[in-house]
């Protein structure tokens, strides 16, 4: 079986708590502890790595390969000069976005 579609999202319930949501507003997950600000910090943390899994994962694979074609260092092969839009320029932004 597969999870449900991302993008996921933030939402509240009826009664005001914390849940996430698919795209269409329906529940995956009702938060229920009882710190109202805990559990929208933990249900953030849980979209933003649920929807930005694929691209760490492809990111990370193409700086592997890139890697081992290479075998001189760092996701572009160079360590002091990242190019523009190379897997490790594109790893940095979207760490940036992960951990603002």
């Amino acid at each position: 079986m597969k999870h449900t579609p991302t993008p996921w999202q933030l939402a509240k319930t009826a009664a005001g708590k914390v849940k996430i949501a698919d795209k269409n507003g329906f529940s995956i997950a009702n938060l229920t502890g009882n710190v109202l600000a805990e559990n929208e910090a933990n249900a953030a943390l849980i979209v933003t790595a649920v929807n930005n899994h694929e691209k760490l994962v492809s990111i990370l694979q193409e700086c592997v390969s890139n890697f081992e074609r290479n075998r001189t260092g760092g996701c572009n092969g160079i360590w002091n000069t990242p190019e523009e839009n190379s897997p490790y320029d594109k790893a940095k932004k979207l760490l940036t976005t992960l951990n603002p």
